[in-house]
């Protein structure tokens, strides 16, 4: 007697259950799909047909909505009011009016009915349409109509012109009734199909082929039209021999599935186990996220084998973890480090702006109070001088007078004198403004004690803005709103340095020309300062890591990616808060929070 497997048993008694099955199934499938098909096929025609309606009423309704739009034209009122003086500005007007790129025949007709002007030579009188009516009594604001014109349909849009709600006439346009065919052409709509269009019980148009096959009819609520749909039932007999064909083909194939599963079985049982541990070793090797192998399983030996298994992946698994941990805290060690020396080279700048700008102030406040004091002197001395000049003119006689006016207009002592004036008041104002400079280096860049001192918030944001002037002056307008504020402990240079960061990045965010909003204020305890732009705003995925150290998104070499981190740390130093709030092409508002108390 021959032997074979179990596997191969068990495989040949589901064919046989299978088989039967399969011819059971696929005969009650077969006739309940040759039902719903029919059903489902009534369904599809009728919603095909209210699409070709739908269709052909957008096309009418579109060359209407146009049509209203040219109704509204200026010259077209005028006309119907004036006609005689219009007439040859709205011929050439209308002859060049088009809807939707194609030229139809546009009739203006007046309140009377009769027609001013019609684009084409032939004309359609249209006095006692009654659907003319309403439109001419205000009734009614647009229509619809198919006419017969010269033994042809024409689909005739009409659009009342109203003045101060009463209609002064009525514009318009002839469509021949072939042109809505264009609606079906592009998509072959027509295969397969019969569309008439029957107008009062008569067949006005057909599109494509007469057939025979079940008809659906749709009416029309704007127009006594009755647009018939018959669907050829011959291309659709194949279809449903397809689907048949389709459903016993995949009965088959389930059933072939049905058996090859069964044959498997024992391939299952044995072989998947070990090509799935071999597998796991391979992504082990290769350092990928190895899934844990499943213990419980029937064949004992397997079971022992992937437990072993597992446990070797967790330890490894867990000195990887460790690996990684001790490499993130190296590297936000150096992070930490490159952050400290950039702080570190920042702080020594501006020690080294403030011991400049000491200097500079005690060598330049000497001389410049010198030539201050000289030039008021020299005012004084031209004033002098001016009422000498004019108490003489009163001692001198008219002859005296005269020959002094003589030779003062010889040498042009009136306009020395009065230039003479303008000129030092220019300088003065120039010495004042080299004043002005210095001092504000110097409150800029002051350098900070080890503790905090008493600072004044305005002050500081002012002198910044006059050192950050020349970066911005060109693309931004700037606007301050400083509020009355209390005096804070702080360390000045380094809120400067604040300042001055936020102030410079918001100039750079505006690419042409924008404005700088500048506001302090004090609310619950804190002194908070906004600066605001009107640049490109900050990406939302960006906002998350603006403040993280050497993360920027300016191009390479255009930013370190320190400035804002810089920035966070100084207001963390004074017990602060940064928040931001952008928006992608509107602009981005940094507020800064520093305690009062």
């Amino acid at each position: 007697m021959r032997k074979q497997t179990i596997s191969f048993a068990i495989t040949r008694f589901v064919a046989l259950i299978c088989i039967l099955l399969a011819l059971l199934i696929t005969t009650l499938v077969i006739n309940k799909v040759v039902d719903s098909n029919k059903q489902l096929q009534r369904h599809d025609n009728k919603r095909e047909a209210n699409a070709i309606s739908d269709k052909y009423k957008t096309f009418l309704n579109d060359r209407l909505i146009l049509l209203q739009e040219h109704s509204k034209f200026p010259l077209m009122l005028q006309t119907l009011m004036q006609p005689e003086s219009h007439l040859g500005k709205v011929s050439d007007f209308m002859a060049e009016l088009t809807i939707l790129g194609k030229q139809y025949n546009e009739i203006l007709i007046d309140f009377s009915g009769h027609t001013i002007y019609s684009s084409q030579a032939h004309s359609t009188n249209y006095h006692r349409k009654p659907w003319l009516q309403p439109l001419l009594n205000s009734q009614e604001t647009s229509a619809v109509q198919l006419v017969m014109i010269d033994q042809q349909y024409y689909w005739v849009l009409a659009s009342a012109i109203n003045y101060h709600g009463i209609s002064q006439g009525v514009l318009l346009i002839e469509i021949p009734i072939g042109e809505i065919y264009q609606q079906t052409q592009s998509n072959n709509i027509l295969d397969g199909l019969d569309i008439e269009i029957i107008h009062k019980k008569t067949s006005v148009i057909r599109f494509g082929e007469k057939i025979s096959g079940q008809a659906v009819d749709i009416k029309w609520e704007i127009l006594p039209i009755t647009l018939r749909v018959t669907f050829d039932q011959k291309t659709l007999t194949p279809q449903l021999h397809s689907l048949i064909f389709e459903i016993a083909f995949i009965i088959a194939a389930i059933t072939l599935v049905i058996l090859i599963t069964a044959y498997l079985y024992a391939y299952v049982t044995f072989v998947k186990p070990l090509v799935s541990l071999a597998d796991a070793t391979e992504q082990l090797e290769q350092g990928q996220r190895q899934p844990v192998l499943h213990e419980n399983i029937r064949i004992l030996e397997f079971s022992r084998l992937f437990k072993k298994f597992n446990n070797m992946v967790r330890k490894v698994e867990q000195r990887e973890v460790s690996l990684k941990a001790a490499n993130e805290q190296l590297t936000q060690a150096n992070l930490d480090r490159k952050l400290s020396e950039s702080q570190l080279v920042q702080s020594e700048k501006m020690a080294s702006i403030g011991i400049l700008a000491a200097g500079m102030a005690h060598e330049i406040n000497n001389p410049i109070g010198f030539i201050k004091s000289n030039i008021n002197v020299f005012q004084e001395y031209v004033q002098s001088l001016t009422a000498y000049i004019e108490e003489q003119k009163q001692l001198l006689s008219d002859e005296q007078h005269q020959q002094q006016q003589q030779l003062a207009d010889k040498h042009d002592i009136d306009y020395i004198l009065t230039d003479l004036t303008q000129l030092l008041a220019s300088s003065m104002t120039g010495v004042e403004r080299v004043s002005e400079i210095v001092i504000n280096l110097k409150d800029f860049s002051r350098l900070d004690a080890p503790e905090k001192t008493l600072m004044d918030v305005n002050e500081g944001l002012q002198a910044t803005i006059k050192m950050a002037h020349n970066e911005i002056k060109y693309h931004c307008e700037l606007h301050l709103q400083l509020g009355e504020l209390s005096q804070i402990m702080a360390y000045p240079g380094k809120l400067n340095q604040v300042f001055m960061n936020l102030i410079i990045n918001a100039g750079q965010a505006i690419t042409d020309k924008g404005d700088i909003y500048i506001r302090t204020f004090q609310s619950n305890g804190f002194i908070i300062v906004e600066i605001e732009d009107t640049g490109s705003g900050i990406k939302a995925e960006d906002l998350k890591s603006i403040f993280t150290p050497f993360y920027t998104t300016k191009e390479v070499g255009k930013g370190t990616g320190l400035g804002l981190s810089i920035c966070h740390n100084i207001i963390k130093q004074h017990d602060g808060r940064i928040e931001v709030h952008s928006e992608v092409g509107k602009g981005t508002t940094f507020a800064i929070y520093l305690a009062i108390e």
